[in-house]
């Protein structure tokens, strides 16, 4: 463990000396605060935590909604040396217990009407909107936390089985504080930006790619309680954001919107998108309106920052995931383990001070060189620039060639009229496997389709199915849930 003081408070203590005292820098549904102000707070709410039995190490639980109390209550763990276990708030009550029986947490803490569900977890609850006012400015502990302190404990979506908790240290989320800046520039040149947070705050993408960087840095940043397009609109009215972040699901709604064109979005000057795959469409939409659209790649275990746009790569460059900063090394692994060469297909592997530090409690995250192993493929080009190609398990091995999915998705998202897709693997006793298109949608003729493939794609590539479906399986983060897609295709 390291000895320095916690860089996180010292960072908010930092940027609190900056500010006017006058301008509220952390805006929420349940309530407004100067960072100074954000500084107290969370003083106090440290003291109340530990008369609570709170000791560093600890983890503390958190079921609700995004507010501006999350914030205070992760800068009281990063004071105290304790652990902010933020749950997803849209699972099922067995999935919360699961996660709360895992870690172990000694309290856990709730907002936004969770109480009830909450009090039947088995973990002693408090409401934190009222603890937060249950202190005093005479309320102090001591600041024990440090640098090589675990800070985050959050869970993996668990797709390939029960979730797994990845454990982040306060060096490596001040680490990903600084490939946020680098990647948005905020505040340059004196101006004031504003970041508008609508991505759920229990995952990394929602807290780490710009709130909790923005608000270091001395941003405005306004927190909504939860994505709502006609709610985000009325923001972008009178926040008027300067910055804000999506992923493909809900920047599609916004489009969707009748209002879109009409939208005043003078101040936007770039959004960041990620968390999968995303369309160029989607990418394009914005950027015929002037704002760039900054691709960046992670995942829950490296902070999540690992690749990313700037400005100038977004406008240059639309469809690449961008270059790696400084201090993030990027290694690609084809199927024998060799590095491939320029334009061919690897795993992602990533070293780098934001990754995590190992899954909860004590299994290994990194191998023995220092890489943590993606799971996802992309290329590299000559001038450096990454291209996201798949997750390594939604390749389709046909007749030994490697198809991916996501290209045969991209094709078919630019034709007219086709909004979303998925594209599986299925087995087959000639070729092994063979992909298969589920097109969302009304049924439509499949002449054009196949022409556009054909234009596009190697015919070993293109989809001996297509099935056209209402509606798309999809998680509570909407993004499509390929196992249910495969399941409703081998039906």
């Amino acid at each position: 463990m390291t000895t320095s003081a916690g860089p996180i408070l010292a960072a908010l203590k930092a940027a609190a000396t900056t500010e006017d005292g006058q301008q509220a820098r952390l805006l929420g549904d349940d309530g407004s605060y100067t960072l100074a102000e954000v500084v107290a707070q969370s003083e106090r709410l440290a003291a109340t935590l530990s008369a609570l039995g709170v000791q560093p190490g600890d983890r503390v639980a958190h079921l609700g909604k995004n507010s501006a109390a999350l914030l205070i209550l992760l800068f009281a763990c990063a004071r105290m040396g304790c652990v902010l276990m933020p749950l997803n708030w849209r699972l099922s009550g067995k999935e919360w217990a699961w996660m709360l029986d895992d870690a172990a947490p000694r309290v856990l803490l709730t907002l936004h009407g969770y109480q009830t569900q909450a009090a039947e977890l088995g973990v002693p609850t408090y409401d934190l909107g009222a603890l937060i006012a249950r202190g005093s400015a005479d309320d102090r502990v001591p600041d024990t936390g440090r640098g090589g302190d675990d800070l985050l404990l959050v869970y993996t979506s668990g797709s390939t089985g029960r979730p797994k908790g990845a454990v982040h240290g306060q060096d490596a989320v001040w680490a990903n504080a600084q490939f946020s800046a680098a990647m948005h520039d905020y505040n340059l040149g004196g101006r004031q930006d504003r970041v508008l947070t609508i991505l759920p705050m229990f995952h990394v993408g929602g807290l780490a790619i710009q709130t909790l960087s923005a608000l270091l840095s001395g941003a405005q940043v306004r927190v909504m309680t939860a994505f709502e397009p006609n709610q985000m609109a009325a923001l972008h009215e009178s926040f008027k954001p300067t910055l804000t972040l999506h992923v493909p699901a809900t920047l599609q709604a916004m489009l969707a919107l009748p209002a879109w064109s009409g939208l005043d979005l003078s101040d936007l000057r770039a959004v960041a998108i990620g968390s999968t795959d995303v369309p160029l469409g989607l990418i394009s939409a914005l950027q015929d309106r002037g704002i760039p659209a900054l691709q960046v790649y992670g995942a829950t275990e490296s902070g999540p920052i690992s690749i990313f746009q700037t400005v100038d790569q977004a406008l240059a460059q639309p469809g690449s995931i961008g270059t790696a900063p400084r201090g993030v090394e990027i290694k690609l692994r084809n199927a024998s383990g060799a590095q491939p060469g320029l334009n061919e297909p690897g795993e992602i592997l990533i070293k780098a001070p934001n990754l995590a530090s190992r899954y909860w409690p004590d299994k290994p995250l990194i191998d023995n060189d220092g890489f943590w192993a993606s799971g996802d493929v992309a290329s590299v080009d000559a001038q450096g620039v990454y291209w996201f190609r798949d997750r390594l398990k939604n390749v389709v091995i046909s007749g030994g060639e490697n198809i991916y999915p996501a290209e045969i998705e991209r094709v078919l998202r630019g034709i007219a009229g086709i909004a979303d897709c998925c594209v599986v693997g299925v087995p087959s006793a000639r070729w092994g496997q063979t992909p298969v298109a589920v097109i969302e949608g009304e049924a439509r003729p499949l002449e054009p389709i196949q022409k556009q493939l054909s234009d596009e794609l190697a015919r070993y590539k293109h989809p001996r199915r297509i099935i056209f479906v209402d509606a798309l399986p999809r998680n509570a983060m909407g993004k499509v849930v390929r196992d249910d897609v495969r399941a409703l295709v081998l039906e």
